[in-house]
């Protein structure tokens, strides 16, 4: 791991905090830490982290309902750490897009890999979702261009190619987005159909 993070850890017990806090400080990290689920979603929405570790099972509200909370403001990373393991645990931590699950014990060795990993799969998601976002946003243009190409073909009584090139005059005329044009369109289809 070669940047430093701005992490919260979660954890009722204090010990464990204080474990979190000297490590975690000692690799160059900032470090914030809160004694229950409710105090992590209050430190992390007062001020923006870039990972959470945090114990699954705490008072006012469990790990993966904090992690649930804070992600609904903005998209974080999380490690849930536990004493506990079964299957019933774990099928909550995949259904709730947990990073790392770590079971406790945990060695210095397995939070600094686990932070990586967490890290690293974390901004491939994030990656992954914004080429998504543009790939549908391409299909939504296109479609739009489309539409916009279909009415100027009905109007004008041109064939598709002969509308397309109309589409693209105008967009190269007036500098606009061809999907610009192909908007302008379609609202005033609209409008004169009302």
């Amino acid at each position: 791991m070669k940047r430093n993070l701005k992490i919260a850890v979660a954890d009722d017990e204090p010990r464990v905090r204080e474990y979190y806090q000297e490590f975690l400080s000692s690799l160059g990290h900032d470090v914030v830490a809160a004694a229950d689920g409710a105090d992590l979603v209050h430190s992390c929405l007062s001020n923006r982290r870039d990972l959470i570790i945090t114990d699954l099972i705490m008072p006012k509200m469990d790990g993966v309902e904090a992690a649930d909370e804070i992600r609904r403001e903005y998209p974080i990373p999380v490690i849930i750490v536990s004493a506990y393991y079964d299957t019933l645990i774990l099928n909550r931590i995949v259904d709730h897009d947990i990073h790392v699950y770590l079971v406790k014990p945990i060695k210095q060795s397995d939070l600094v890999s686990s932070i990586a990993v967490a890290v690293r799969l974390f901004d491939q998601i994030q990656s992954i979702r914004r080429e998504v976002e543009g790939f549908e946003r391409a299909i939504d243009e296109r479609n739009t261009i489309e539409r916009g190409k279909h009415i100027l073909m009905d109007i004008t009584d041109l064939d598709e190619d002969s509308a397309y090139r109309r589409l693209r005059k105008v967009s190269r005329d007036r500098n606009l987005k061809l999907v610009d044009v192909a908007r302008s369109i379609l609202l005033s289809d609209e409008a004169c159909r009302r």
